[in-house]
């Protein structure tokens, strides 16, 4: 081993960054554990799990996971990979033939138009490694934004959409952030190559072997009730931003199935995920990947050329491959969402840490509030 946190002075300084949040307004929630070889060395909850209110969130209050859905996606993927049923490198016109025939766009009058025929397809890794160019960047922002709405009802017609849409660059030249549409695709291609709907593959080949119960794209009454609310800061002051109707992203309907940031959970539930990814596809015995699919899963997939710097993409998520980042140490892997949540693995270590909580004020990939969780477990010695 070569690192391990001192047990009470994690616990205070994780306490005096997320109490400081909060007097702050910076965060309305949060749900947080640190485990170690098995033992948890922090588990610790603060905030509220309705604005205005004194109920603390719990181990089983559920957060809008945002992006941090990519990873259990890419795990599904994978699944499919294993039984010969999905192929990294083919392209995934051959499942999908209606993306037979791409094309790089430009923009022109603020529409996204086609400029040039694509060279090279496609492939399922490209959509786990976000060198697809589909939604990706200010292309990603502005389809999005001109998506119709028949389009947003479900997974099948938006990965129909999706098809019709011209790339941000050329496939495997470069790597930019597909948001969205690159893990819709990606969680389709679970759906026509298992006869599944994707919530359905999940709940069968990962939630249940896992025992993630609480894990869903559509929460029930009963789940609802232990959703946190979605925090904002408005004139200095802390406000309530949960969706009206109830959306776990608020891009899309429930019924909408958003491979790319459209599930919500607990704490309980992504600890189990996190610990499974540690134990190389296993969780409490019970085997849900081979030891394969996750070693490729937190290989740094990009050269230096394409991803220069520390940080390089894996399959569905980021790996610290290099020196030259903050905190975590090389070989550790994981990823965020939009509304602040956050995890890693560190193998070296036997480390997973999970932080929960949903906020429009700093979350994503490399948030503030991210990087200082990540600070407060590797200073707390």
């Amino acid at each position: 081993m070569i690192f391990s946190p001192d047990t009470a002075v994690l616990q205070k300084n994780t306490d005096h960054v997320f109490e400081t949040y909060l007097t702050r307004q910076k965060i309305g929630n949060a749900a947080v554990s640190v485990i170690q070889n098995g033992k948890v060395l922090c588990r610790s909850f603060y905030g509220s799990v309705s604005f205005g209110k004194n109920n603390v969130p719990d181990a089983d209050s559920l957060f809008r996971l945002a992006s941090m859905t990519k990873p259990i996606v890419g795990a599904a993927v994978m699944l499919q990979v294993e039984r010969g049923l999905l192929d990294l490198d083919a392209a995934i016109s051959v499942y999908l033939p209606a993306f037979a025939q791409m094309y790089v766009g430009k923009e022109d009058n603020g529409m996204i138009v086609p400029a040039a025929k694509t060279k090279n397809a496609v492939t399922v890794r490209h959509l786990l490694t976000h060198t697809s160019g589909i939604g990706s960047g200010s292309f990603g922002d502005v389809q999005c934004a001109q998506m119709p709405q028949n389009a947003k009802c479900n997974l099948s017609d938006a990965v129909c959409y999706y098809a019709t849409l011209p790339l941000l660059f050329e496939p495997g030249t470069r790597t930019e952030y597909s948001g969205l549409f690159g893990f819709d695709i990606l969680a389709h291609l679970v759906e026509v190559t298992s006869d599944k709907s994707i919530a359905q593959f999940l709940q069968d080949e990962l939630f249940t072997p896992l025992g993630m119960q609480d894990t869903t794209f559509d929460p029930s009454a009963e789940q609802k009730s232990r959703l946190v609310f979605l925090h904002d800061k408005k004139e200095d002051m802390s406000a309530d931003a949960t969706p009206v109707n109830g959306e776990m992203f608020d891009v899309f309907p429930n019924s909408h199935c958003c491979g790319g940031a459209g599930l919500a959970g607990s704490l309980a539930d992504y600890e189990k995920f996190a610990q499974m990814l540690l134990q190389e596809g296993t969780c409490n015995g019970v085997r849900v990947l081979s030891k394969e699919s996750v070693r490729q899963m937190k290989t740094a997939q990009l050269s230096e050329q394409i991803m220069p710097g520390a940080q390089k993409w894996g399959l569905s998520m980021r790996v610290i491959a290099g020196k030259g980042y903050s905190y975590l140490p090389i070989g550790c892997f994981g990823w965020s969402g939009a509304y602040g949540t956050h995890f890693w693995v560190d193998p070296a270590n036997g480390i997973t840490a999970v932080m929960m909580r949903n906020s429009l004020v700093d979350g994503g990939a490399g948030a503030r509030t991210a990087v200082k969780f990540e600070k407060t477990v590797y200073t707390s010695i």
